[in-house]
C-alpha cells in the first residue's frame, strides 16, 4: 500500500557518496518493524581473538561461544584489522539498525534484551552462488519500496511466497524462485530464468533500464562499467542502498524467509533476509501505517481459530507482535539457557505456552 503522500523526490540519506558493493498458498504479510532506521553497506568478519575490542571496529557483536562479529564502515580498515587478527574471510553486508524504543509497532519493548534492533543482509556479486539474498530479494524490494514512495508507475515486486506459511522450502522451490546454482544458462532452471529475477527485470524495465543486471550508479567510485545504469528513475531508486542512511529514514523493515533449503538454524528455525518493505514520508505517515497494522493484527487474531493445524495459539501477550516475533523471542530464550520460570516471567507467558511451543518448534 503506498504511503499517504510521496516521499522526498530524492532519497535523503545525508550522504552523497555511493557505497562500494561487490560486483564480481496462504499469504501471510508479516508486520515487520516500523522505525527511523539507519542503514548502510559495511564490511564484517568473525573472530575468536581476545583483541576483538582493540582493532578499531565501528561495532562489535559478541556471541556466547567466545567469538565476535566485527563491523567496519571503511573496507580498508576492515582488511587491515582482519590481517592483524589472522582472519581471512570478510563479507559485505547491508546493515539496518534502529533503537527498540523508537519502534512504533512493538507493544511491549521490555521483551527485547538489547536496546538496539539490528539486521544484516549478506551481499554477494552476481556471479556468486550466494547472490539471491541481495540481488534477487533485498535489492529489488528496496528499489520497489522507493519507486512506490515516489509514485513511479511500476509493477509490484512480489515476495509473498517467502512469507507464506504454507511454502515448502525444498530444492524445487529454490530452483523455481532463485534458480538452481549449478544450472548452466541453457537450462530452464538457470537463475536468469528464475521467478524473482524475472520480477526484477520487469521492475527495472519500468524504471527505464532494459538490462536487469545493471545496479550501479554511473558516478560510483568502483564497479564494472557494464553494470552501471544511466536510467534516471532507477538511479534515484538505487540511492536507497548505494548510500549510507546518515539521516535515519522512517521505514518498515520485514524479515522474510531465506528460500535456500538448508538455510536453517540448529533449532530448526529458518534464517531470514531483512527487506525494506515500505518507506514513509515522515513520522505521521509511519504512525498511520503502524496503527493500520495493529488493527489488521487485532482483526486477524479475533477471526482466527485458536489453533491452525498443529500450531499452538500465539500467547495473548504476543498477539500484537505476531507469531514470528514470538517464536524468535522464545528461541532466543531457550538458546540462552534460561529456565522455565525465568522464561515465563520475562516473556509474560504461561507454562503451557512455553511447553506447547517448545514442542512445536522442537526446542
Amino acid at each position: 500500500m503506498p504511503t499517504s503522500k510521496p516521499i522526498a523526490r530524492r532519497f535523503d540519506t545525508g550522504s552523497d557518496k555511493d557505497a562500494i558493493i561487490p560486483t564480481g498458498g496462504g499469504e501471510f504479510a508479516p508486520s515487520g518493524f516500523i522505525a527511523p532506521w539507519s542503514a548502510g553497506i559495511v564490511t564484517r568478519f568473525y573472530t575468536k581473538s581476545d583483541q576483538a575490542n582493540d582493532v578499531g571496529a565501528d561495532f562489535v557483536k559478541h556471541d556466547s561461544k567466545g567469538g565476535a562479529q566485527l563491523y567496519y564502515k571503511d573496507y580498508t580498515a576492515a582488511t587491515e584489522a582482519a590481517k592483524h587478527l589472522g582472519e581471512g574471510i570478510l563479507n559485505s553486508v547491508w546493515r539496518f539498525q534502529a533503537r527498540v524504543s523508537d519502534v512504533l509497532n512493538i507493544a511491549d519493548k521490555s521483551k527485547f534484551q538489547s536496546p538496539i534492533l539490528a539486521f544484516d543482509c549478506d551481499i554477494a556479486s552476481l556471479v556468486s552462488k550466494r547472490r539471491h539474498a541481495y540481488h534477487q530479494i533485498a535489492l529489488p524490494m528496496a528499489v520497489y519500496a522507493v519507486a512506490r514512495g515516489y509514485d513511479f508507475d511500476v509493477p509490484v515486486f512480489d515476495i509473498s511466497e517467502l512469507t507464506d506459511r504454507n511454502t515448502i522450502f525444498n530444492d524445487e522451490f529454490y530452483a523455481k524462485m532463485v534458480g538452481n546454482p549449478d544450472a548452466n544458462p541453457n537450462e530452464p532452471d538457470h537463475w536468469l530464468k528464475s521467478v524473482l529475477w524475472q520480477r526484477r527485470a520487469a521492475l527495472w524495465a519500468a524504471l527505464g533500464e532494459p538490462d536487469p543486471m545493471k545496479h550501479i550508479n554511473p558516478e560510483a567510485e568502483r564497479g564494472r562499467e557494464n553494470l552501471r545504469t544511466n536510467a534516471d528513475d532507477l538511479i534515484e531508486c538505487l540511492k536507497v542502498v548505494n548510500r549510507t542512511w546518515v539521516n535515519p529514514q522512517w521505514a518498515r523493515i520485514v524479515n522474510v524467509n531465506d528460500p535456500k533449503p538448508d538455510a536453517v538454524m540448529p533449532d530448526g528455525r529458518r534464517l531470514t533476509i531483512p527487506v525494506v518493505y515500505e518507506l514513509f514520508h515522515d513520522r505521521s505517515a509511519a504512525e498511520a501505517a503502524a496503527t493500520a497494522l495493529q488493527g489488521d493484527s487485532d482483526e486477524e487474531h479475533a477471526a482466527k481459530p485458536a489453533s491452525t493445524g498443529n500450531e499452538p495459539p500465539t500467547p495473548s501477550s504476543w498477539a500484537g507482535l505476531g507469531t514470528d516475533t514470538w517464536m524468535a523471542a522464545l528461541g532466543d530464550a531457550v538458546a540462552s539457557g534460561k529456565n522455565l520460570p525465568t522464561m515465563m516471567r520475562e516473556l509474560d507467558v504461561s507454562k503451557n505456552d512455553v511447553e506447547a511451543w517448545r514442542a512445536y518448534m522442537k526446542l
